[in-house]
């Protein structure tokens, strides 16, 4: 759903959607058309003829799974467009157009090209703000941290840059104990202060830090942090530009609530924690393995994510395992 991968699905839809609506086309046409297509231009270009199956098979699938939410989105789409027409409106709204792209996979070619069937423009300008709120709200839910989202923009990181800190030293992440470290920057996710006190979370940069911060699908470590007046919770571990930011809240119970610029601190992981996230990790190169050796060696990771109680591996392969494969690639892992 992103990049050249997209464009040929944009494509596709917009030639299953033409099909249909110009054409009266029947259900699966598209994938039909491959074999004449082969015989017109396999000599040109024989890895049609090599291919000919996975080719026919991929739009198979792809036509197929866009027929079931064409019909759904077509209703939406011509209800919402009637309205418009109805009220004496010539654009569809931004809002109408995100829905059938979020909810019912609709490309905005395909939403304008229809609009025009109806005598209508889109507003791709409110689209786009549409867009960016979900944008916005997803990236919220994953650096919530207390209920705060603290992000080090690159204006904040060149700010710190500028200020001639260097980046974290994180590499005592691989020693399983408690690291010292000072106080570099706190950051409110507004502005750099010189001391945290109070409730409000904020965000800390250290000289070195033994935290593992959320990269190559790898969840962050969480635990705590000792200063010299009180502890408090480590809810979230990014790394921006080089600096490892650790997001904090001063736990209940400490007497003094207050951490400044240039404070020594102990860092304290819950390594039971990451003992629980290690072993997902190590177990998405073995699924890897496992694919490429059942699938095929077109299989390619797009993507992991690994959590103290699961893991979840995004690859490529252009339709579903099949059962016996599934347990052939079960055994392989476990073995």
């Amino acid at each position: 759903n992103e990049g050249r991968e997209y464009v040929l699905r944009r494509i596709l839809r917009r030639a299953v959607h033409f099909g249909h609506q110009k054409l009266m086309a029947k259900k699966g046409f598209f994938s039909s058309l491959v074999d004449v297509f082969v015989q017109l231009m396999g000599d040109v270009f024989p890895e049609l003829k090599d291919n000919e199956k996975k080719i026919k098979d991929i739009i198979r699938d792809e036509e197929a799974s866009f027929e079931n939410t064409l019909v759904k989105g077509y209703e939406r789409f011509k209800k919402a467009a009637d309205a418009v027409k109805e009220n004496g409106g010539a654009v569809l709204s931004g809002q109408d157009a995100f829905v059938l792209w979020d909810t019912y996979g609709y490309p905005t070619d395909l939403t304008e090209v229809m609009a025009v069937d109806f005598g209508l423009s889109v507003d791709m300008e409110g689209f786009n703000v549409s867009m960016e709120e979900a944008r916005q709200k997803a990236r919220n839910a994953r650096y919530k941290a207390g209920g705060k989202s603290i992000v080090l923009d690159a204006n904040a990181t060149s700010q710190l840059h500028n200020q001639g800190l260097s980046s974290t030293n994180d590499s005592p992440k691989f020693q399983h104990e408690v690291h010292s470290s000072v106080v570099k920057a706190i950051y409110t996710g507004s502005e750099f202060i010189t001391t945290a006190s109070g409730d409000e979370d904020f965000g800390l940069v250290l000289e070195s830090t033994s935290f593992y911060a959320e990269q190559g699908g790898q969840i962050y470590d969480t635990g705590s942090i000792e200063g010299p007046s009180g502890s408090f919770a480590v809810n979230n571990v990014q790394v921006f530009a080089g600096y490892v930011l650790h997001i904090c809240s001063f736990l209940e119970g400490s007497d003094s609530r207050a951490l400044s610029v240039g404070d020594e601190v102990k860092c304290k992981v819950d390594y039971a924690r990451r003992a629980l996230i290690a072993p997902n990790h190590t177990c998405t190169h073995m699924l890897n393995f496992a694919l490429r050796k059942v699938l095929g060696d077109h299989v390619d990771q797009k993507g992991s994510i690994v959590l103290p109680e699961k893991l979840r591996f995004d690859f490529s392969h252009g339709k579903p395992v099949q059962p016996e494969d599934l347990r052939r690639i079960e055994d392989i892992v476990n073995q």
